[in-house]
């Protein structure tokens, strides 16, 4: 009875000491995102702004997602284990901010928090800025346990996987049939919920990528690009075979009313993200879940 006490009060502590860690994250935007300012230093008004809430809350989404992977094991003392949580906390709170800082800069560049959000409500720009924190947020925790609690690997892969997240956000504009930056500028749902579910499709493609062994550094970098590349020329085929298969189809004049129609907007922007999702899971497997050594091995 004395030990169960003993370790409900450790939980207790470490919850504490959790709450903690949430209070330093929220005045760690003063230094990291300055755009933030006025969310962090003033009282926050949920019924406010809808658009300003879903940014806000979504980053501290994130961030709980990405510490909610940490594990304590009791090898050391108590005190010692709660420095060694300090510090990984902190380095995971420095990169999460950063990340989400430059994935704004890079797919949003041409669009500002202040206009978007506090001037003009806009709900498609809050959405895509939600889809891009949970994807960093997920991408963060795979590359800290594929670290090995080293932090120059953690820093090199954290580099590399958000230069491949941003490449995957710029190339939206390629596959997309939205004019992304007009659409989101009209506060168009569809172009949002397209973002979303095609930002969700190429984060599980880089997590599967990154969850293979690791012999040696550059030697891993070099076959997670290779996968990358391989699931980038499957994907289109499985995305028109799919539309063929199950005769999914839009009229030509229909696609003339994706930024008029805010119905037909929606539908296609729903259709056309999941249809992707789809694709990005049965190329996932293609790519990462069929071993063919042993195959070959006998042929």
């Amino acid at each position: 009875m004395e030990e169960v006490l003993d370790r409900f009060l450790i939980r207790i502590i470490f919850a504490i000491f959790v709450c903690l860690i949430l209070f330093l994250y929220r005045y760690l935007h003063f230094v990291i995102y300055p755009k933030g300012v006025k969310q962090i230093s003033t009282p926050f008004n949920l019924m406010s702004n809808l658009p300003n809430s879903l940014h806000y809350l979504s980053r501290i989404l994130g961030m709980v997602i990405l510490f909610s992977f940490v594990e304590f094991n009791r090898f050391f003392t108590l005190e010692m284990s709660l420095i060694h949580l300090f510090l990984l906390a902190i380095v995971l709170m420095i990169s999460y901010l950063i990340s989400i800082h430059l994935m704004e800069m890079i797919v949003l560049y041409k669009f500002n928090y202040k206009d978007e959000i506090l001037k003009n409500q806009n709900l498609s720009y809050s959405l895509i800025i939600f889809s891009l924190n949970i994807s960093v947020a997920f991408l963060l925790k795979t590359v800290m346990l594929k670290s090995n609690d080293s932090l120059i690997i953690f820093i090199t892969l954290w580099l590399y996987v958000m230069t491949l997240l941003g490449l995957a956000g710029k190339l939206f504009i390629y596959y997309s049939k939205f004019q992304f930056n007009r659409a989101i500028s009209q506060k168009n749902f569809g172009v949002a919920f397209s973002f979303l579910f095609y930002i969700l499709g190429n984060t599980y493609i880089l997590v599967k990528a990154f969850d293979q062994p690791q012999i040696e550094k550059y030697s891993y970098m070099l076959r997670i690009f290779f996968k990358c590349f391989s699931s980038c020329l499957f994907i289109p085929f499985f995305i028109f075979f799919i539309k063929f298969i199950f005769s999914l189809r839009i009229k030509k004049n229909e696609l003339n009313q994706l930024l008029i129609d805010p119905n037909k907007s929606v539908n296609f922007g729903v259709a056309e993200g999941l249809i992707f999702l789809i694709s990005a899971y049965i190329t996932s497997w293609i790519v990462y879940n069929i071993n063919l050594s042993g195959l070959f091995s006998i042929l």
